[in-house]
């Protein structure tokens, strides 16, 4: 796997003269980094050895990286995180206002965060999303069997919806 050196810059507007500004912003350390994602305010990065790397915005501990070497995916969101585990687990943290840090069980292979919401791929191709669905972005598992429903007729010919699972 090749590694690469990350360079960041920022920039900052001034609302009172109208001007933006771009400075250099403090980088992490070292050249053996995999992967990058930008979040609203922070960002993260992968490091070849699966340990994290977060910066920028802290206000709700989303660039407070857990202290592990066992990371294959990263996502930055709004203001939350998002990581896959080397056994395919996922791993949350930041703000949890919508419960968009509320991971679901199971085996992952693709994240996404949003600025509200989480996305994932399971292992069997499946799609999961939770966290605020304002805007029809994320769904409760509840939502999720009630929109996968098919009408069908009982004996007495209602209609009635049964889950497609």
């Amino acid at each position: 796997m090749q590694s690469f050196t990350i360079q960041l810059y920022i920039r900052r507007h001034d609302c009172r003269l109208g001007r933006q500004h771009i400075r250099p912003v403090q980088r992490p350390a070292g050249d053996d980094f995999v992967a990058i994602s930008a979040g609203g305010l922070h960002c993260l990065a992968l490091r070849a050895d699966g340990s994290l790397a977060g910066w920028g915005s802290n206000s709700y501990r989303q660039s407070d990286v857990p202290q592990s070497k066992n990371f294959t995916m990263i996502a930055a969101g709004g203001y939350h995180s998002l990581a896959i585990r080397s056994d395919g687990t996922l791993a949350a943290w930041g703000w949890n206002k919508f419960q968009q840090c509320d991971v679901p069980f199971g085996k992952f292979i693709a994240i996404a965060a949003g600025s509200y919401h989480s996305l994932a791929i399971r292992s069997d191709g499946s799609l999961v999303a939770w966290g605020d669905n304002t805007y029809g972005s994320a769904m409760s598992l509840q939502a999720m069997i009630l929109s996968t429903s098919r009408p069908t007729t009982t004996a007495a010919g209602l209609t009635k919806k049964t889950a497609q699972l």
